[in-house]
């Protein structure tokens, strides 16, 4: 009793600690930086927003450029928070084989 149900979605996906000489040798060695998972998605979108890349696909295939990738993003963004979705909200994103 008392024990935490990992069916528990709070706990089972809470962060988990790390000691605080591993933080420093993964940061010391260019593991971890100061940098979110969306500011690195935002830099190379930028930074290779004209090179061209393809879907093969035998239902949805796809050519473009990462640019065009960063502005349909930008756009889903945009209608997601028309519909009142905001910073700090969960959403869920099933991500398809195609663009």
């Amino acid at each position: 009793m008392g024990e935490t149900s990992h069916a528990d979605p709070v706990h089972r996906w809470a962060r988990r600690p790390i000691p605080e000489d591993v933080t420093r040798r993964w940061i010391a060695d260019g593991w971890w930086r100061d940098e979110s998972l969306g500011d690195m998605v935002a830099a190379g979108l930028e930074r290779l927003g004209d090179v061209r890349f393809e879907v093969h696909s035998k239902f949805r295939p796809w050519s473009g450029t990462f640019g065009d990738v960063d502005r349909a993003a930008r756009s889903m963004a945009t209608e997601l928070r028309a519909r009142g979705v905001g910073a700090g909200d969960v959403i869920v994103v099933q991500l398809p084989n195609w663009v």
